[in-house]
């Protein structure tokens, strides 16, 4: 009952310190999701917000799994606190082009898997790599991972692109590395 408006409800959401499981899910209307005070975002929060464009969470720590899954218009993320992404956050984006996390220790599987466009990825804290991470990011050229310790199977299979690469910690690539990890087809 009443009237509402809409600038206070704006600015209320983006008041919020996290965002639940399937918040967003399927909203075509969202082009700019930029929440200053969250912290954390939920299992497929955004996942099919084909027309969302900017994802921007300067405080967040933790990315659920499939959070931006199929995002296909998703072109800037920007987490520079994050340090755990879950299991396919970003799969399908196909127009990333910069995936940058200062602060990030884990990525799980297929986290960034099919994200054509990428290019450049710069994890300076990232110890650990689940498997198929970057599968089938056939444009990613860069990658800089400074303490990085393992790597899962698949990590960068189909990455054929993939030629400048920091990964000092890494002590052999056998096992660790995990079959197919720099496979090209």
């Amino acid at each position: 009952e009443g009237t509402a408006n809409f600038a206070d409800y704006a600015s209320s959401i983006r008041n919020i310190s996290a965002i639940k499981d399937y918040a967003f899910y399927s909203n075509n209307t969202i082009v700019d999701a930029n929440f200053p005070k969250v912290e954390k975002i939920g299992e497929c929060a955004f996942s099919s917000c084909t027309n969302l464009q900017t994802a921007s969470f300067p405080k967040v720590e933790r990315i659920g799994y499939y959070a931006f899954a199929s995002c296909s218009n998703l072109q800037t993320i920007n987490f520079p606190k994050c340090s755990y992404i879950g299991s396919s956050v970003f799969r399908g984006c196909s127009k990333i082009t910069e995936a940058i996390f200062p602060e990030c220790q884990t990525v799980l599987g297929g986290a960034f898997s099919s994200c054509s466009s990428l290019t450049t990825a710069y994890f300076p804290k990232a110890t650990s790599f689940s498997e198929s991470v970057f599968y089938n990011c056939y444009n990613l050229t860069s990658i800089e991972a400074p303490l990085l310790e393992d790597a899962g199977k698949g990590t960068f299979y189909k990455c054929s692109k993939l030629s400048d690469v920091n990964f000092p910690l890494l002590k052999a690539m056998g096992a660790m590395w995990g079959e197919g990890t720099f496979a090209a087809t």
